[in-house]
C-alpha cells in the first residue's frame, strides 16, 4: 500500500517540474515546430503512463495483504470468499508482472532518449576514433548583394582534433564497467530463473491421468527417481503434490440400513479417510460386495468428500444399496476383495436431540464437560462424545455420566497402516484436525434414522435455547420459519470463566462467572439428519448455502478460556481478546434447576471416591494451545500472515506424567491385500487401553 500512496504522489512532482522545465524551454526557443511539441509531450506521457499501469495493479494486492489476517481466518476454507480472493490475487499478481515485463518496451516506444541509452548500453558506448574528415565549401559573396561570385570547394582534409588522453582512458573504464554491469545482471536473472523453475517444479500440482498398472504397480511415478520402498514415505516438501502408484483408504466405518429416509432400503454407508492427490477422488466411486447367507450382490457406491485443500487426505461417505439382510460386506477392485466389518445403524436414540462432540484428545477439562453435560440434559440433549485420549480419573467421571444415561462414549482411533507394498504419507499428520470431520460424520450416520436433530459440537460451544425449554422445541420453531432449511447454524461467541475443583463447583458462581466477548467466530450446525449424509467441522461442503439458516441470537457459548482460581492464567498473554458483561440469555429457573443436578450427582458415592483424583491445575491445555496457535491460530491472535499447511497438531509434543495417567482408544488393525487404485485398512474390536499414555 506504501508504494501505492508515495508513487502518485511522486509522480506528481514529477510531472509538475516537467511543465516548468517546458515552459522554460519555449521561452527559450524563437521557433517551435509541432513536432517538437509532440516530442516535449512525451516524458509526461511515460510517466503517467507507468504510473497507472503499476497503481492498477499494485494498489488492489496492497488491499488484500491489509485484509488478508481478517479475511482469511474468517473465511478459511470458505468456498465463496477464499476462491474469491485467492482468484484476485492470482489476477492481479499476473497483472503485476505483466506490467512489469512491459516497462521497458512502453519507454522504447515512448522515448528517443530512453531508446538512445538502451542502444548506447548494448553496444557497450564504442567512441569513434580521435580524428574527423572535414569537409569545407566556399561560398564568396558580392558585398552588399546577395548573388555568389564565386563558388569554391575545398578538398577534404584530415584534420586532428587532439583529445585529453585522460579523458580517453576514463570514458574506456566507464565503457569496461558497463560491459561488467549487464554481464552480472544477465547472470543474475538466469540465477533468479532456474530457482525459480526449481520451486515451481516442486510445488506444482500435478494432475493424475491413468497409466497402465504394469507401469504403476509398484513404482514411483516421478521419472527419473529410483522406486520407493513400501511404507512410511517422508516428504514434506512435496506432501501436496507427490503422486503415488496407489492412494490408500482407511475406513472409518460401515453402516448398514435395512431401511431408510434418505438413503433408501438395503443402504450401505461408508465413512472413510482417502489420499486424494493421486488422482481426483471428487464423486469416486468405490466397489461394494453383498451378501446375505444365498445371494450376492455387486454395487457401485458413490462419494462426496468434506476436505480442505491444505491437507492431503480428505473425509469421504460414500453410499449405495446392497441386498437385503446383510451378513457379509466386501469391497472389491479389480478382482480382488476384502470383508470389512460393520454396524446396523441406530433406530432408536436415548432423546430426540443428539449433541455429537468431536474427538478428545488429552482431555483433562472435567469444568467444561460438566457445565456442557448438565446444560444438555437440562434442555433435552443427549451427548456423543468421541474419546481418542484422557486422563484416567476424567474416564471415570464420563463413565458415571453414561451410566447414568447422560451420555455415549465412543472410540476416536488414530489411523495405521499395518501392511502394505506401497509408500504412504503419514495419515494422521495430513488429514484436518484429527479427522473431526470424520467423526461428526460417523455421528450422523450412526443417528441417521434414529434422532429429530443431530448437532455438531466442540464440547466447549454449550447451546441455552432462548425462546423455549427445550432444545427440541426451540428447533422445531426454527423449522417452521424456514421449512425447507437443511440446517441452522449458530454463531460462537468467545467467553472465559472461572472454575474451580468439585466440591467448589457451583453453576451459580459459574455462570455469574461468564464474561462476554464481542467476537463471534464461525460457528456450528444442527441438521435434520434426512436432509445431510455427511459433514465438515462447521457445515457440510455439500450443502446448498440458501437452505443452511443462520441464527444471530442466540450463539453459542464458547467457553475455550477456561480460568484457574488459582494458579497462572499464562494463555491470556498469547490469547488477547476483551471480554465484558454476559451477553447470552439464561433463565434463573434453568440456573436453579441445573444446579440442583450437579449437586446430586457429586454427592454421590462414585463421583466423591473421583473427585479427589481429578486435576486441579491446567497441563496439557497450554501445551496444546500453543501447538494450536504454532499449527493455524497465530493468524487470528497476532494478525501475521503465516503460510501454514494442513491444519493439525498431531506433531505436537506431550510429556506423559506420574501422577496422572491416560486411557488411550485401541483396536486391532487390519489392511487388505494390494488392491489398485486404492489399498484399504480398517479396524475391529475396539477397546480401551490404560498402556499407550497421554498422546493423541
Amino acid at each position: 500500500m506504501l508504494p501505492c500512496i508515495l508513487y502518485p504522489i511522486a509522480t506528481f512532482f514529477l510531472i509538475k517540474e516537467l511543465r516548468k522545465a517546458e515552459v522554460q524551454r519555449q521561452k527559450l526557443s524563437s521557433t517551435s515546430s509541432s513536432s517538437n511539441s509532440n516530442n516535449s509531450k512525451n516524458p509526461t506521457n511515460l510517466v503517467l503512463a507507468l504510473t497507472l499501469t503499476f497503481f492498477i495493479a499494485e494498489l488492489p494486492l496492497g488491499i488484500l495483504l491489509l485484509l488478508n489476517p481478517n479475511v482469511f481466518v474468517s473465511a478459511f476454507y470458505e468456498p465463496g470468499p477464499f476462491t474469491l480472493i485467492t482468484a484476485f490475487e492470482n489476477f492481479f499478481s499476473f497483472l503485476l508482472s505483466a506490467t512489469t515485463a512491459t516497462h521497458m518496451i512502453i519507454c522504447l516506444f515512448m522515448s528517443s532518449q530512453y531508446r538512445t541509452a538502451a542502444i548506447s548500453v548494448i553496444r557497450f558506448d564504442y567512441p569513434i576514433k580521435n580524428h574527423h574528415f572535414v569537409h569545407m565549401k566556399l561560398l564568396v559573396h558580392q558585398q552588399n548583394s546577395d548573388k555568389i561570385i564565386e563558388n569554391v570547394f575545398i578538398e577534404p582534409q584530415i584534420v586532428i582534433i587532439p583529445l585529453e588522453e585522460s579523458l580517453s582512458s576514463r570514458r574506456f573504464q566507464i565503457m569496461k564497467r558497463r560491459k561488467f554491469f549487464l554481464i552480472i545482471i544477465i547472470i543474475l536473472f538466469i540465477f533468479m530463473f532456474y530457482n525459480a523453475y526449481k520451486i515451481l517444479n516442486s510445488s506444482i500440482d500435478y494432475e493424475f491421468t491413468e497409466s497402465d498398472s504394469e507401469n504403476s504397480n509398484e513404482e514411483e511415478l516421478d521419472f527419473g527417481q529410483p522406486p520407493l520402498k513400501p511404507g512410511l514415505l517422508i516428504d514434506p516438501t512435496r506432501r501436496l503434490t507427490r503422486i503415488l502408484p496407489v492412494s490408500h483408504v482407511f475406513i472409518n466405518s460401515a453402516y448398514f440400513y435395512p431401511t431408510s429416509k434418505s438413503l433408501g432400503s438395503n443402504a450401505i454407508a461408508l465413512a472413510m479417510v482417502v489420499d486424494s492427490i493421486n488422482f481426483n477422488v471428487e464423486n469416486a466411486t468405490y466397489n461394494v460386495v453383498g451378501t446375505n447367507g444365498t445371494h450376492t450382490k455387486l454395487s457401485t457406491a458413490s462419494s462426496q468428500t468434506e476436505g480442505v485443500p491444505t491437507c492431503r487426505y480428505t473425509p469421504v461417505m460414500a453410499t449405495t444399496t446392497t441386498i437385503e439382510n446383510l451378513t457379509k460386506l466386501e469391497m472389491e477392485s479389480n478382482g480382488v476383495k476384502v470383508e470389512i466389518p460393520f454396524k446396523v445403524a441406530r433406530y432408536t436414540a436415548p432423546k430426540p436431540v443428539i449433541i455429537c462432540i468431536s474427538p478428545q484428545f488429552v482431555a483433562e477439562q472435567w469444568q467444561i464437560f460438566m457445565m456442557h453435560v448438565h446444560v444438555a440434559n437440562q434442555f433435552g440433549g443427549h451427548l456423543h462424545i468421541y474419546l481418542t485420549s484422557i486422563i484416567e480419573s476424567f474416564f471415570e467421571l464420563m463413565k458415571e455420566y453414561e451410566r447414568q444415561g447422560y451420555l455415549t462414549l465412543d472410540y476416536w482411533l488414530r489411523m495405521k497402516f499395518e501392511n502394505t507394498r506401497t509408500p504412504y504419507f503419514e495419515p494422521n499428520e495430513n488429514i484436518e484436525w484429527r479427522n473431526q470431520a470424520g467423526a461428526q460424520t460417523d455421528c450422523l450416520l450412526q443417528y441417521k434414522e434414529a434422532a429429530e436433530y443431530i448437532a455438531f459440537f466442540d464440547m466447549d460451544d454449550i447451546l441455552f435455547p432462548k425462546n423455549y425449554p427445550t432444545y427440541f422445541e426451540e428447533f422445531n420453531a426454527e423449522w417452521a420459519l424456514q421449512p425447507e432449511a437443511t440446517s441452522v447454524f449458530y454463531g460462537r461467541r468467545e467467553h472465559e470463566f472461572i472454575k474451580g475443583s468439585l466440591d467448589q463447583l457451583n453453576f451459580r458462581d459459574l455462570v455469574s462467572s461468564l464474561r462476554s466477548s464481542p467476537t463471534v467466530k464461525r460457528g456450528k450446525v444442527v441438521v435434520k439428519p434426512e436432509r445431510y449424509n455427511s459433514t465438515w467441522i462447521h457445515y457440510s461442503n455439500n450443502e446448498d448455502e440458501r437452505t443452511r439458516r443462520s441464527i444471530d441470537n442466540p450463539t453459542l457459548i464458547h467457553v475455550q478460556r477456561p480460568l484457574q482460581k488459582r494458579g497462572n492464567n499464562n494463555i491470556t498473554n498469547v490469547w488477547k481478546m476483551d471480554f465484558g458483561p454476559l451477553n447470552e440469555t439464561i433463565r434463573i429457573s434453568d440456573i436453579n434447576e441445573i444446579e440442583n443436578d450437579i449437586e446430586r450427582i457429586r454427592n454421590s458415592r462414585t463421583v466423591q471416591a473421583i473427585a479427589g483424583k481429578l486435576p486441579t491445575s491446567d497441563f496439557y491445555l497450554p501445551i496444546v494451545f500453543k501447538c494450536y496457535y504454532d499449527a493455524f491460530y497465530d493468524d487470528a491472535f497476532d494478525h501475521r500472515r503465516a503460510k501454514h499447511g494442513c491444519p493439525n497438531a498431531d506433531t505436537c509434543v506431550l510429556p506423559q506424567r506420574e501422577e496422572f495417567k491416560c486411557v488411550h482408544s485401541h483396536a486391532k488393525y487390519y489392511s487388505s491385500p494390494h488392491m489398485e487404485p486404492f489399498t484399504l485398512h480398517f479396524t475391529n474390536d475396539s477397546f480401551w487401553s490404560w498402556d499407550i499414555g497421554c498422546y493423541q
